[in-house]
């Protein structure tokens, strides 16, 4: 996730999972082309039962861990709406900014690794603003949003960015 748009009344924070959501589409479609146009490179029915299957699986995996997420905090509509797109079916849900608590992190365990996601905290519950959890870090994201919803607005050269991966 990282900010896209920051001013003393409007904040935009925007996560596309472009790699895990690439390979997954990437293999899942690739397996679907080698069955439907290469049907005779099996060697086995149980190949030609497996390869689809898991090219199905792929897509839809795709289509659902890895969303475009935007959420947009407005302080003139005092309102913070959270828009996760997904191919075919795009979701919105608008909360009342003047409800909102702060956004904090949610920490699962895994293999002896925490790892993290940014949830919503309104007087009404949590609301989870990512769909997996994840070993990048977030808090200085969350720190970013919780200043904003305080009313500070801090300098936008200094925002917190995603880490780039070199290759």
């Amino acid at each position: 996730m990282k900010i896209t748009e920051q001013s003393k009344d409007h904040l935009v924070v925007r996560h596309v999972p472009w790699f895990i959501g690439g390979i997954m589409a990437v293999l899942g479609a690739a397996s679907l082309y080698a069955s439907i146009f290469k049907p005779d490179s099996f060697t086995s029915t149980a190949e030609a039962i497996l390869v689809p299957t898991l090219g199905v699986a792929m897509l839809g995996g795709a289509w659902w861990f890895a969303p475009i997420v935007t959420l947009v905090f407005e302080r003139t509509g005092a309102r913070v709406t959270f828009r996760e797109s997904r191919l075919l079916r795009p979701s919105e849900k608008i909360f009342d900014l003047r409800r909102v608590e702060r956004v904090q992190l949610q920490a699962n365990w895994s293999d002896g690794s925490r790892l993290t996601r940014l949830a919503l905290r309104t007087e009404d519950g949590v609301t989870p603003l990512e769909t997996g959890y994840t070993s990048a870090d977030r808090k200085e994201i969350m720190k970013a949003i919780n200043a904003w919803l305080a009313g500070e607005t801090p300098d936008m050269e200094n925002r917190p960015q995603e880490p780039t991966v070199r290759r």
